[in-house]
C-alpha cells in the first residue's frame, strides 16, 4: 500500500516505526525539509494515496487538510488505526474533555492497578499508542486521553466515554465554540456508555451516568468522581479501593504546592494551558494570590481572571489583558525570570499569601509544561538560595 504520513509529529512518528517493517510504501509530508512531500509538490503532483494519516497539528479547516482529503482513499489517524488492531477482550476507556483529562486517567489507572490487571495509558497524555501496541494487545483496559483534535476524525471502538468538563478553548484552532464541541460529539457516536455530570449533560444534550460519590466542589473531586463512575462500571470490586483517595493522587505541576516559605506558598500549576484551567486554579483556595500568566493564548470565553496581583510575561502577554477583571492591578514582563524577580520583590514583609504560576496559555519557549513549571520551581528556589 502507499500510505502518506501527514505531519510528522510525534503521534505519525510512532505510526512509521511501527509499519516501516511491514513492507509498506511509506511517504511524509510537512514543511519542513526532512519530509519527501511540501504543500507546493502535493499541489502539483497530486499523487494518490491508499491511506493518509493525518497528524493532530494540521488544521481540519485549512486549505492543507482540504487537499489531503482529495489525495486518499482512506483517512485514518493513529488511535483509530491501533484500536482496530486491539481485541475485544481489552476494554477501551476513552477520556476526553477541557480540563482534567490527565487527573482522570491517572486516577482511574492507579484504581483499576489495584485490581491487579493489565492496564495501559496512551494518547494525548504524551505515549503514541502505536508505540504501545505489544503491550496493549494483552491488557484487560487501554486508557486513552483524546484531545480533541484526534477526536475530529476519530472512528474506533470505546467501550466506556469519560468527558471530564467543557469550556470554550482552543479557538485558535476552531471557528467558534460550537466546533470545538462537535469534535467531542463526535466520539459519542462510537461510544457504547457515557460517563459525565450535569453540566456537561446539558451542554452536549446527552444522556449520560454520573453518581457523585464525594461532594464535587473541586476540580480534583470532580475528576475522582468520574474515575470511580468507570471503576464501578466495570464491576470491578469496591474492596480493592480500600484506603484510596482524590488525596494520594499528585499530578507533577498540576495546583502543585513545592514550596512554603516566609508563610507563603508557592503552586506549580504550569499543567494550566488555558484560561478556563487557571480559573479553576484559582477557585481551589481563598487565600490573596500573585498570579503568574504567559504564553500562547488559545482564546477564551466571557469569564473573567481576578487575583489580588496578576504578573503577565512573554511576547503574547498583550493578548491576555482583555480577559483580566475590570481594574486588575496587573504588569507586563518580558521574561518568566522577570516576574519571579518582581515576585521575590513584592512579597518582602508580606505573609500569608499564595504564589500560583497558573500560565493559562500553552509552554511556547519551552517543549512541555513540565519542562516550563520545573524551570519556574528553579527559578524561585535560586532566588531563596535554596
Amino acid at each position: 500500500m502507499k500510505i502518506l504520513l501527514a505531519g510528522l509529529g510525534k503521534s505519525n512518528r510512532a505510526v512509521m516505526d511501527y509499519l516501516k517493517d511491514k513492507g509498506e510504501e511509506i511517504y511524509t509530508y510537512d514543511d519542513i525539509s526532512l519530509a519527501d512531500y511540501n504543500y507546493s509538490r502535493l499541489k502539483s503532483e497530486m499523487p494518490l494515496f491508499d491511506i493518509v494519516f493525518l497528524s493532530p497539528g494540521i488544521k481540519y479547516n485549512s486549505s492543507v487538510y482540504s487537499l489531503l482529503l482529495l489525495l486518499a482513499k482512506r483517512v485514518e489517524n493513529d488511535l483509530s488505526y491501533a484500536i482496530n488492531l486491539v481485541p475485544n477482550t481489552t476494554k477501551i476507556i476513552a477520556v476526553t474533555g477541557s480540563n482534567g483529562k490527565t487527573t482522570t486517567v491517572t486516577m482511574l489507572e492507579k484504581m483499576l492497578k489495584l485490581t491487579k490487571k493489565k492496564v495501559v495509558v496512551a494518547g494525548n497524555i504524551g505515549i503514541p499508542i502505536l508505540e504501545r501496541i505489544d503491550e496493549i494487545v494483552s491488557s484487560d483496559y487501554l486508557i486513552l486521553e483524546i484531545s480533541s483534535f484526534q477526536a475530529i476524525n476519530f472512528a474506533g471502538r470505546i467501550d466506556i466515554l469519560i468527558i471530564t468538563s467543557l469550556a470554550p478553548n482552543h479557538l485558535d484552532y476552531y471557528h467558534n465554540y460550537r466546533e470545538y464541541l462537535a469534535s467531542k460529539k463526535r466520539l459519542i457516536l462510537f461510544s457504547k456508555h457515557v460517563i459525565s455530570d450535569n453540566e456537561v449533560k446539558k451542554i452536549m444534550n446527552i444522556s449520560c451516568e454520573y453518581k457523585k460519590y464525594i461532594a464535587d466542589d473541586s476540580m480534583i473531586k470532580k475528576d475522582y468522581n468520574l474515575a470511580l463512575n468507570a471503576y464501578y462500571y466495570l464491576k470491578e470490586k469496591r474492596e480493592y479501593l480500600t484506603g484510596f483517595s482524590y488525596e494520594s493522587i499528585a499530578l507533577s505541576c498540576r495546583n502543585e504546592l513545592f514550596l512554603t516559605i516566609d508563610g507563603n506558598e508557592f503552586y506549580d500549576d504550569s499543567k494550566s494551558t488555558s484560561l478556563h484551567a487557571t480559573l479553576n486554579a484559582l477557585k481551589s483556595s481563598k487565600k490573596d494570590t500573585v498570579l503568574i500568566l504567559g504564553g500562547h493564548l488559545k482564546s477564551f470565553g466571557h469569564q473573567k481572571i481576578k487575583a489580588k496581583k496578576i504578573i503577565i510575561y512573554g511576547k503574547e502577554k498583550q493578548s491576555f489583558i482583555k480577559y483580566l477583571a475590570p481594574y486588575s492591578d496587573y504588569v507586563l514582563v518580558n521574561e518568566l525570570s522577570d516576574a519571579v524577580d518582581l515576585i521575590i520583590d513584592y512579597l518582602k514583609d508580606k505573609s500569608g499569601y499564595r504564589i500560583l504560576f497558573s500560565p493559562g496559555g500553552s509552554s511556547l519557549y519551552y517543549p512541555n509544561f513540565l519542562v516550563r513549571g520545573k524551570d519556574f520551581e528553579r527559578m524561585v528556589k535560586e532566588k531563596y538560595e535554596l
